[in-house]
């Protein structure tokens, strides 16, 4: 976890048992840790659209982020680091799930293309 997260964790920790706190992973644990969570609590850019790759909502300690289209539909929500603010968008953000369906990253056939190109 991150220097800021860190910082706000004893007040967190105390109103939720199913929060899991976790040091700096490397990138195939945290792939697993993502793929494996309800919803991720970050201040990480890049963790963040690695979670909407996945289709796992997050909520990001940011005040902006370079990722705006993974705010729509509130796959990603954007919170201020402050524990209430945090707390309520953990808990009262409604996720519309079809905000993973907009294909802003393609379709996953771009293999499939390149070789339908080049095999002529």
């Amino acid at each position: 976890m991150s220097a800021t997260l860190c910082s706000m964790a004893c007040c967190i920790t105390t109103a939720f048992d199913n929060i899991h706190f976790v040091e700096p992973l490397g990138y195939l644990d945290i792939i697993f840790f993502v793929k494996n969570a309800k919803k991720i609590i970050t201040d990480s850019g890049g963790l963040h659209k690695e979670a909407f790759w996945l289709k796992i909502p997050s909520v990001v300690i940011l005040r902006n982020t370079a990722w705006s289209e993974t705010l729509t539909g509130n796959c990603n929500i954007l919170a201020s680091p402050d524990k209430d603010d945090i707390i309520e968008k953990v808990n009262n953000t409604v996720i519309d799930f079809s905000c993973y369906n907009h294909g802003y990253y393609g379709d996953g056939k771009t293999g499939e293309k390149i070789v339908d190109i080049i095999s002529f």
